[in-house]
């Protein structure tokens, strides 16, 4: 983001989101959060969600071809958690070994098109997060936090939220939490907002806006060929 705005200095925001982690991002660009306060923020996160996971084995699944309520469903019988809701037919699961691998056998038997174990460290977004929570919070407690600029919609409830207090609640709530992403598109378009940049590298939240709310625009940025858009993206922020 600051790369872009050094080419485009008018360029603001008049909405800012991010998936998990990414919710710091988005807090910096609309001022909320310092970039230094935020980065000892990602490594109290980081470090607190290692710890936890070694002490809370877990992890976690991605199911595709199912509706929510039925991964919901899935996750009930299994005895894990829903951690994000990606799209209206891509949700994860987070949870014990055991209970991870019984919902991907239930998950296919109720018809998934997909349901597998991801490569990942820990149950995230799951209640085996609980002791990483606390050192959060801690942390957050002394980080001056400001009223965002702009609007800003966090993963937890997927409302829009400008209380600093608040913000600083749902930061730590979203490491135990569903981080509710088809919401979160859905409250993008009720802004009437209909032009989004994703930051970084890869275009995985174009593909979920596509799949969300497919009358967005998104543009990606997360590589200098990525620049040559510079032209369009100018022309839309001086609109």
């Amino acid at each position: 983001m600051a790369a872009l705005r050094e080419k485009i200095p008018e360029l603001t925001p008049s909405i800012v989101a991010g998936l998990s982690l990414g919710e710091f991002t988005a807090l910096t660009v609309s001022g909320a959060i310092s970039f230094e306060d935020a980065l000892k923020l990602v490594q109290v996160r980081a470090e607190a969600m290692e710890d936890a996971a070694k002490n809370n084995p877990g992890t976690m699944a991605f199911v595709m071809g199912l509706t929510i309520e039925q991964c919901m469903a899935v996750a009930q019988e299994a005895g894990c958690e829903v951690a994000n809701l990606n799209a209206p037919d891509q949700t994860v699961l987070s949870g014990t070994l055991q209970s991870i691998e019984q919902a991907c056998k239930i998950a296919e038997a109720k018809g998934a098109k997909r349901a597998m174990p991801l490569k990942v460290g820990g149950a995230f977004h799951s209640l085996l997060m609980g002791e990483a929570k606390v050192r959060l919070e801690a942390a957050l407690a002394h980080t001056l936090i400001h009223e965002p600029k702009c609007a800003f919609i966090p993963n937890v409830t997927a409302q829009r939220v400008s209380n600093p207090e608040e913000i600083r609640s749902l930061l730590a709530k979203q490491l135990t939490s569903s981080v509710q992403w088809v919401r979160t598109m859905a409250t993008a378009k009720e802004s009437g907002v209909t032009t989004y940049l994703e930051i970084g590298p890869g275009k995985i939240l174009k593909g979920l806006a596509r799949k969300c709310q497919p009358e967005l625009e998104v543009f990606s940025f997360g590589a200098m060929a990525d620049m040559k858009g510079l032209e369009t993206l100018t022309l839309l922020a001086k609109s």
